[in-house]
């Protein structure tokens, strides 16, 4: 260990500190908190958690307040970091816009009809996509469970497949498909 605290004498030092330490923490904590989603209390649980669990070390010579404070600081950079990262609301909007503009928009209400010969039309492909690969049990059944809207690990668990293979049945549908059909279904 060196010239760091064991976690067992971290914890001790912890339970040491005096009410007006605890305090100052909880204040450092509610200020550093600020511009993310962190809890000011879950923000000095973590800091603490880090350093019993190994993944920080607190040097002897470091004053414990200090320390925990430099920890939690560490801790509400990255978060703010990750949020800057993330896709806001209004981003998702403007990727969604943009999608349906080269997608030509969202399909146009039709008559009652128009839906039936779209919903028949529908299932003779999947019918005949499923015809493809019939002879296929993998991919026959990535097919079903993703016709049942499956995905993640309900997809892997309905077809007993790894990830790997499953990947590679999904690769040799859209391959197949694309050969099919390259202008798309509705072409």
């Amino acid at each position: 260990m060196g010239d760091d605290f064991s976690p067992e004498e971290f914890g001790a030092a912890c339970r040491s500190l005096s009410r007006d330490d605890r305090k100052k923490l909880g204040a450092i904590a509610k200020r550093l908190c600020g511009g993310t989603t962190l809890n000011p209390d879950d923000l000095l649980n973590e800091a603490i958690c880090r350093t019993l669990l190994g993944t920080r070390q607190c040097d002897r010579e470091l004053n414990v307040v200090a320390y925990l404070a430099g920890v939690m600081r560490s801790l509400a950079s990255h978060e703010r970091d990750k949020q800057n990262r993330s896709v806001s609301t209004d981003d998702a909007e403007k990727v969604d816009a943009h999608m349906r503009a080269r997608l030509g928009g969202m399909p146009k209400a039709g008559s009652a009809e128009d839906a039936i010969i779209d919903a028949q039309e529908r299932a003779r492909i999947i019918e005949e996509v499923f015809e493809m690969f019939r002879d296929q049990p993998k991919e026959l059944a990535v097919l079903e469970a993703l016709r049942d809207e499956l995905a993640g690990k309900a997809l892997r668990e309905r077809t007993g497949l790894a990830q790997g293979d499953l990947d590679y049945a999904k690769k040799r549908i859209r391959n197949a498909l694309s050969l099919r059909y390259p202008k798309g279904w509705r072409s």
